[in-house]
């Protein structure tokens, strides 16, 4: 069987990252538009539902993934030889069997489960169908969306899996989306909720079928003859790990906006939705190594060259704390200017927790890439349970100082959980694999180029 990475050109670690940062830009530029438009379009009273269901959706969508999203990223990194062995043929089987599987079981399950809660939970039945739709149909898109990407990435097409990965599902989603909402406020400014979820799940469709396209070979060439529960099953049995790491992971980012939607005025809600969706921005210059970095830790941590792995992290590490740290400043010295010019001036009101928050992200920027160390190595059970033990910690926290000091104690709360997850994740990609992956003094980013990404 002829490779189907063969054909294809190999980018560095740096023309990746280049590539990555370039798309994420337009990403990013997305991603405010998206939330500069939903903030004017649904007010404060309904923001900090838009944002709550939005990461729900994300959630679930990710959970409906098995974890297959992930190993396909690492074991799809490792079939780079021209002539595939028998067992490169069954790995290859087993991923696009797990795509098949998610995508027309699990994925379709969890999206009308969520569809159906949202049915119940909502007290006009005509308007809890039109949002339970529009969500569940959201699940399913975002959940194809993050498949699509990771699986891009690690078959080798860097440039078009970069176009769809970041923030709001990447460039294109963003964009897209974008644009969609905007239409909406317009067009049928009275549509409330059930537009914007409309407009953003709109926003999936396009890359979601582009990239589907550009992996038909992959699908083609990888399709066992099994059943798609056959599929599942065995998808679970060997994923569940890195599900569950996904899970707590997007626990980790929004418990605090669940528990102030569950104890305080729907007013807080929106400001504490407003400043996290903000501060997220900070965490950027890491997510783009993350995504860039894990293929090449797979592979590196395969053939054993741990030194030079622990240089290129670091290296990477170094640069997107400079980068950070240039986000920061605005964000401590003149937040409520930053909040009042994206969402409007009734946002000014989260400026401290917005600067507690990027406090508290900070040390999981300059700790570096420690939790794609360890999922990537094979150690993803050790960083589920770590990731775990925050999401308790961080509720216990949230109730007990979002009861007592309201939305500054939420802020605190979560700047402490979130410190914490970075150090202990760090320590422990120590601990398991022997490999730093703090910033660096002396960054050697000539290596950056020379690596192969």
């Amino acid at each position: 069987m002829t490779s189907l990475t063969a054909r294809r050109p190999h980018l560095s670690v740096g023309g990746a990252l280049g590539w990555f940062v370039a798309s994420y830009g337009v990403a990013l530029v997305g991603y405010l538009a998206v939330n500069a438009i939903a903030g004017r379009f649904l007010g404060r009273g309904l923001f900090g539902y838009f944002v709550l269901a939005m990461t729900t959706a994300a959630i679930v969508g990710q959970l409906a993934l098995v974890g297959v999203h992930r190993s396909g990223l690492r074991d799809a990194a490792k079939l780079r030889t021209t002539d595939r062995s028998a067992d490169d043929i069954l790995h290859l089987q087993r991923l696009v069997g797990g795509a098949h599987a998610v995508t027309w079981v699990s994925l379709p399950i969890f999206a009308l489960a969520c569809g159906g809660v949202t049915l119940a939970l909502v007290h006009d039945r005509v308007q809890g169908l039109q949002i339970g739709a529009a969500l569940a149909i959201m699940v399913w898109l975002a959940g194809e969306q993050i498949l699509i990407s990771q699986y891009l990435r690690g078959f080798g097409q860097v440039r078009l899996a970069s176009l769809l990965e970041g923030r709001s599902g990447g460039a294109l989603v963003a964009v897209l989306q974008a644009a969609a909402l905007f239409g909406v406020w317009r067009l049928w400014p009275g549509s409330g909720l059930v537009g914007a979820f409309g407009a953003v799940s709109a926003g999936y469709v396009v890359p979601v079928v582009i990239g589907r396209w550009a992996l038909r070979d992959v699908f083609h060439q990888g399709r066992a003859d099994r059943s798609l529960w056959a599929d599942l099953h065995l998808t679970v049995r060997n994923d569940w790990r890195f599900a569950s790491n996904q899970l707590a992971t997007y626990l980790n980012t929004t418990m605090e906006l669940w528990v102030a939607s569950a104890i305080l005025a729907s007013a807080s809600v929106s400001l504490f939705g407003a400043a996290s969706r903000l501060a997220m921005v900070l965490m950027i210059p890491m997510t783009s190594l993350q995504v860039v970095f894990a293929p090449v830790v797979a592979r590196m941590l395969a053939s054993g060259d741990n030194a030079t792995l622990e240089r290129v992290l670091r290296s990477g590490t170094s640069m997107a704390t400079v980068i950070s740290g240039l986000l920061w400043i605005p964000m401590i010295v003149i937040p409520g200017l930053i909040l009042g010019t994206l969402f409007g001036d009734g946002f000014r009101g989260a400026s401290t927790v917005l600067v507690l928050l990027t406090l508290g992200i900070l040390p999981s920027v300059v700790t570096g890439n420690s939790g794609t160390v360890l999922t990537m190595s094979h150690h993803e059970g050790v960083m589920a349970t770590l990731q775990w033990a925050v999401v308790a910690i961080r509720t216990v926290g949230a109730l007990a100082a979002g009861t007592l000091w309201g939305l500054v104690g939420l802020g605190v709360s979560s700047a402490i959980a979130t410190a914490v997850l970075g150090v202990m994740s760090w320590w422990l990609a120590r601990s398991c694999t022997g490999i730093w992956t703090q910033a660096t003094l002396r960054p050697e980013l000539g290596l950056l180029r020379r690596t192969r990404g």
